[in-house]
């Protein structure tokens, strides 16, 4: 009777009984035991692998780690792309290993990132949510790839600004002229947002520098007024008010007018001018003092607004008088207070001052015209 040959694992502790009865199941179809050998070391090494995930993902599977950057690209290929298939076509990957990543991404958060139905993954609303988190995060990397490509290439001035759109018609474009002329190989990179919107973008780090119409209270933050700007009445052309030297309130509630959100810097601006008729309705509502110059040029309504969001267009097609008791609004700048801002913010804070201070000197009000 022939004999078993021995195991090549003997005194090695096979890790599973199955690996043993392998061996001997390929003995027997191949009765050579080199070949058995051979082949059955490659079985052991095929099996020893699969024990060896399997016992990470069971044990993955009761850990309540964080998703690490592997999972997070897939996850976010699949919301881009709409499907695990698409998604594989992106990161050049195979559809089982997006679909057993996917699982084991979901297994450590311990819910469904996806809906399946009808062969389509729908997300989640915390899919959503972390969607949104993870967006942020990469467009951070992008601004990290963008500046090692700018110093690279030795531009290293890079100024990226966020500003309320008032200060983009005039008091901006004449700053940075100024500053091309001091700084070289600048690269300034604006951003229009909100008054309120401006602290998210520094507090995030997408932005070195905020101007905007009111100070920005934060820890983190340094604010300082550079300046004020004047609040005159701009109106159409063929207005009544236009032979008025000096809008005072009545004058301005007497004809169609052009108001803002309570909340707005210039809105707060409009209540205190308005005083005892600070209720009163508007006919239009707008979000900006670019917007409301807008609708006063077309003939909508009279409007206060800055003077520094007056461009030459807006200018030279309305009327322009000033308000009673010459009201103004500050100039703020913020940047961050835990790293010293760079030599390109300083000199723009330079520049907006002098210019503020320059602009508020000029007459902004036209002519009276003369009556026909």
């Amino acid at each position: 009777m022939r004999q078993w040959p021995s195991c090549p694992s003997k005194g090695k502790a096979p890790r599973h009984a199955t690996i043993w009865h392998g061996y001997c199941i390929v003995f027997l179809s191949t009765r050579n035991e080199a070949a058995a050998s051979r082949r059955f070391v490659n079985m052991e090494a095929s099996m020893e692998q699969a024990l060896l995930s399997h016992t990470a993902e069971v044990g993955a599977s009761t850990d309540q780690r964080p998703l690490n950057l592997r999972h997070i690209e897939i996850f976010r290929a699949i919301m881009l792309s709409g499907s695990i298939c698409s998604a594989g076509k992106i990161l050049h990957v195979s559809q089982p290993a997006l679909s057993r990543t996917l699982a084991l991404a979901e297994s450590r958060l311990g819910y469904p990132l996806f809906e399946r139905t009808k062969r389509r993954l729908v997300p989640t609303p915390e899919a959503r949510r972390l969607y949104a988190e993870i967006e942020d995060v990469y467009e951070r990397m992008r601004g990290i790839n963008s500046l090692a490509a700018n110093l690279a290439q030795g531009s290293m001035a890079v100024l990226k600004i966020a500003t309320s759109s008032c200060f983009e018609q005039t008091l901006l474009p004449l700053a940075l002229t100024s500053l091309q002329s001091h700084v070289r190989n600048l690269r300034a990179l604006t951003r229009t947002f909100k008054a309120a919107e401006v602290a998210h973008e520094l507090l995030s780090g997408n932005v070195d520098l905020g101007i905007s119409l009111t100070p920005i209270e934060h820890p983190r933050l340094a604010t300082q007024q550079v300046g004020e700007d004047k609040v005159v009445c701009v109106m159409p052309r063929t207005s009544p008010l236009r032979y008025k030297a000096v809008i005072r309130a009545e004058d301005f509630l007497s004809h169609p007018w052009i108001g803002y959100p309570p909340q707005a810097p210039l809105g707060k601006t409009l209540r205190r001018f308005l005083g005892s008729h600070a209720d009163a309705v508007c006919a239009i509502e707008a979000d900006t003092p670019v917007a409301a110059s807008a609708y006063a040029k077309n003939g909508l309504g009279s409007a206060i607004v800055n003077a520094a969001s007056l461009p030459p267009e807006i200018r030279e097609r309305t009327i322009i008088r000033p308000l009673d008791e010459d009201p103004r609004i500050g100039i703020w700048a913020s940047h961050s207070n835990l790293t010293p801002p760079s030599v390109a913010c300083q000199k723009l804070i330079a520049a907006i001052r002098c210019l503020a201070k320059e602009q508020l000197q000029k007459d902004v009000a036209a002519r009276v015209p003369d009556e026909a």
